[in-house]
């Protein structure tokens, strides 16, 4: 089915990690909307053998390493709060 959305809730993890340390990659914003700071967009992945973002995306991965909280990086780097405010 194709036009279905998935919505990952990450309050599941809760119990056992705090949100301040996880991290969704995904190519559909929908995916991570309920926690939108936690978020990494993407683009879609084709099946592409030149396709070389991975690289780039493992290299700013490790940029987390010492952070305290993903979510604030993210925000400051991403600004999506404030573009989806700004629609």
């Amino acid at each position: 089915m194709e036009n279905e959305i998935y919505i990952k809730d990450l309050k599941i993890l809760e119990n056992n990690r705090s949100l301040k340390d996880i991290i969704i990659v995904d190519n559909n914003m929908h995916s991570f909307f309920l926690q939108i700071t936690n978020g990494l967009p993407i683009y879609d992945y084709r099946g592409d053998k030149k396709d070389d973002l991975f690289l780039p995306l493992t290299q700013y991965l490790k940029s987390f390493l010492s952070v305290y909280d993903v979510r604030v990086k993210i925000d400051k780097d991403f600004k999506i709060k404030k573009f989806l405010e700004q629609r």
